[in-house]
């Protein structure tokens, strides 16, 4: 089955799931749809998704936990949106949240996010002992050594910072760590062995790093300014390229010994990386 095949038979079911959960009238069921719809890539749920199929689970299976984990995304963007932090006035083409609703409905929206995220991991139809895995593979991914950790790291870089290992170091944290904990949740709901998980390990941890050096290729091509020197500030645009093909096909290795099955994992990379 290809990526594109993949999208076309487990993004609707997905979109669905997601719909039910912010239904009703109401000014915070406004704001949460304008957060989620449209959507961006959904390239974390179909993470999730991709790597339970790679390790030959039912992927229905794991619809909810894809919700969940975009949800969590959103929250963070919501946030990481706001004046005291990034001070982004447009996303996805459209003005950011704090823009069109003000930033006190902005923090209480991320807020809603994070505990609709959970509210739906709580109800969603797996085995308690899959449930604590995946539970502690998200908020792990969250907090001290994970996406919080890594915005303290990114509010706190210098204007003028020229440091490659820290910036890899955000990178790991602020991008990787959400990244990383959807293909090991998939790994969980589709009964992967520790072996397995291993390599799913290693295939999102570089790729959560290709992810990121490519966002900043991106926008250095488009002649954003970045709020302190990134890769191709630091390398220039070409050799940053070749840093974040490096680190997608590290990715790409790490999941050769699912033959056939990882096909899904692998075009997402190349996805990343083209």
């Amino acid at each position: 089955m290809s990526l594109k095949e993949f999208i076309s038979l487990y993004l609707p079911p997905f979109e669905r799931i997601l719909e039910r959960k912010i239904e009703g009238k109401g000014e915070l069921q406004e704001a949460l749809r304008y957060a989620l719809f449209p959507g961006g890539k959904r390239f974390r749920p179909l993470l999730v998704m991709a790597s339970t199929y790679a390790v030959d689970g039912k992927v229905e299976d794991s619809l909810e936990t894809a919700v969940a984990i975009e949800l969590i995304h959103n929250f963070t963007l919501v946030h990481d949106d706001l004046p005291c932090m990034d001070n982004d006035d447009f996303r996805r083409g459209k003005p950011t949240l704090h823009k069109k609703f003000g930033e006190g409905m902005a923090v209480l929206v991320g807020d809603a996010l994070f505990n609709l995220a959970f509210q739906t991991l709580s109800l969603a139809p797996l085995p308690a002992d899959k449930k604590e895995k995946i539970f502690q593979l998200i908020s792990s991914s969250l907090g001290i050594g994970g996406v919080i950790e890594g915005q303290v790291m990114d509010i706190h870089m210098g204007k003028e910072e020229e440091n490659l290992e820290k910036l890899k170091k955000i990178y790991s944290l602020k991008t990787g760590a959400l990244i990383k904990a959807s293909v090991l949740c998939g790994g969980v709901i589709g009964n992967a062995t520790e072996e397995e998980l291993s390599l799913l390990r290693a295939y999102g941890e570089n790729l959560g790093l290709a992810f990121q050096i490519m966002d900043d290729v991106r926008e250095a091509e488009e002649g954003k300014e970045p709020p302190y020197p990134d890769f191709p500030a630091l390398l220039g645009i070409e050799e940053a390229r070749n840093r974040g093909r490096e680190y997608g096909n590290k990715a790409i290795e790490a999941i050769l010994p699912f033959g056939e099955r990882g096909r899904i994992l692998k075009e997402m990379v190349e996805w990343v990386i083209r």
